[in-house]
């Protein structure tokens, strides 16, 4: 264990080293957007206003509470470049004034207050406190006004990739480093939403180039007359459904083994201690609809291949567990008939369409139940458990990708919506199991 400990720290330093370092060009290609274009479309500007005012509070409070330099470094570079877009959306905006400079002086008296603990330390605790909130209103302000424009703008996808993989990394390294729950909420409810932005910015773009016309039908005359940039789209689109079919192969094969570590824990251990039975059986039926849904409607066939093994895998998982509950008895064999019969009927289209919508649109509150159920049994038990962090991590991979193909290659808004649940919830699982076996860790040595 203490060896487990000793890597994991290594680990989070090589990390926090790979977050550092692409933070130092973060902000660059939306800052480059901004000049080069001269035009703000899309940027809300207080969204900047309060990302930079958490990215501040984050950097001060870990200063203050002399917390290892790895675990904050990157907001010595984040907190400068959001300071120079915001002066580049305000010269652009023409409000670079004389009370912008006041403003700015005020700021810097206030983060020097901060960070050397002038101020009282419940002020730190409320700035802490209210980071989270401020992270939340920030990014929900940027993903409202793409949403009300129907169009990505000038927002830079690079910047928003690299936050969300940032943020992810900085989930996991809070865990082990510092356990403090504040700045773990904060980076978590982040990457979300970083990754929900990045999923829009997608969304819209491929929507956008799909709606432009065929280039590849056009003749050679015709073909020199259009613009250069509207030929790169269409390349882009092809590129893009290329990585989508790379993306989703990948995603099916992990999946040939996701509850593969979960079955021999416990089957090897002959417990179920942590799982949630409830949680398994609201799964088995998400993963149901989702491959009946997609089958009836005759989508792509990688856009839902690895439910074909999921559905299996689910359903071996949760007899195990009621073989070791023992629970297995014989009205559980009369429940799996009925449900063979019904999972029959709606990938044959023999029930009304409308019961297609109601499945599809019922999928993400059972997915998003099925996790918290599981989610709210570790936090009950303060313990992960049996439960398998390599299926989970497995999941929250696949679901990522999943976002990201169903963007590009469907465009199906409950789809969409299903898969950026799931995803946000399996990463919170992940850091759950991370954290409490950390934790565990911590008390043995």
């Amino acid at each position: 264990m203490a060896h487990l400990t000793g890597a994991m720290h290594l680990l989070c330093n090589v990390l926090s080293t790979v977050v550092v370092v692409s933070c130092l060009i973060l902000k660059l290609p939306q800052i480059i957007a901004v000049v080069g274009e001269r035009s703000t479309k899309g940027i809300s500007i207080a969204s900047v206003l309060l990302e930079l005012t958490e990215y501040s509070i984050m950097l001060t409070y870990h200063f203050a509470l002399t917390y290892p330099l790895p675990t904050y470094l990157e907001y010595y570079f984040l907190v400068p470049q959001d300071l120079f877009l915001l002066a580049a959306i305000l010269w652009y905006e023409r409000k670079l004034q004389l009370k912008v400079l006041a403003a700015f002086v005020l700021y810097c008296i206030v983060v020097y207050a901060v960070a050397f603990r002038i101020v009282p330390d419940i002020v730190l605790q409320l700035l802490i406190t209210s980071s989270t909130p401020l992270s939340v209103t920030s990014r929900l302000l940027q993903i409202c006004k793409v949403l009300r424009l129907k169009d990505a703008g000038n927002i830079s996808a690079v910047t928003w990739a690299i936050a969300t993989y940032g943020t992810l990394i900085r989930i996991f390294t809070a865990a082990v480093q510092t356990g403090d729950v504040a700045v773990l909420l904060n980076f978590f409810v982040g990457f979300c939403l970083n990754a929900l932005m990045v999923t829009l910015i997608i969304y819209f773009r491929v929507k956008k180039h799909k709606k432009q016309p065929r280039l590849l039908l056009v003749s050679l005359s015709e073909e020199r007359a259009l613009p250069l940039f509207i030929q790169a789209m269409a390349h882009l689109t092809g590129a893009m459904q290329l990585l989508c079919n790379v993306l989703s192969t990948v995603v099916v094969v992990s999946c040939l083994i996701l509850k593969l570590p979960q079955i021999i824990a416990v089957v090897g251990e002959r417990s179920t201690k942590g799982i949630s039975i409830a949680s398994v059986l609201l799964e088995l039926t998400g993963y149901s609809i989702m491959l009946t849904y997609h089958f009836a409607l005759t989508y792509p066939l990688l856009t839902y291949l690895e439910y074909c093994f999921l559905v299996p895998q689910d359903l071996f998982l949760l007899a195990a567990i009621l073989w070791y509950e023992r629970k297995l008895q014989l009205k559980v064999l009369a429940a799996f008939v009925l449900y063979c019969i019904v999972v029959y009927a709606v990938a044959f289209r023999i029930v009304p369409d409308i019961v297609l919508q109601l499945l599809i649109t019922s999928s993400t509150p059972l997915s998003v139940t099925s996790k918290l159920l599981q989610i709210f049994k570790v936090l009950r038990l303060k313990d992960a458990g049996n439960i398998s962090a390599v299926t989970w991590a497995i999941a929250t991979y696949g679901t990522l990708i999943r976002s990201f193909t169903a963007a590009v290659q469907t465009g199906d808004v409950a789809v969409l919506l299903n898969f950026f649940a799931s995803f946000c919830l399996n990463a919170l699982m992940v850091t759950l199991i991370i954290y409490f076996r950390v934790k565990k860790h911590k008390k043995q040595n």
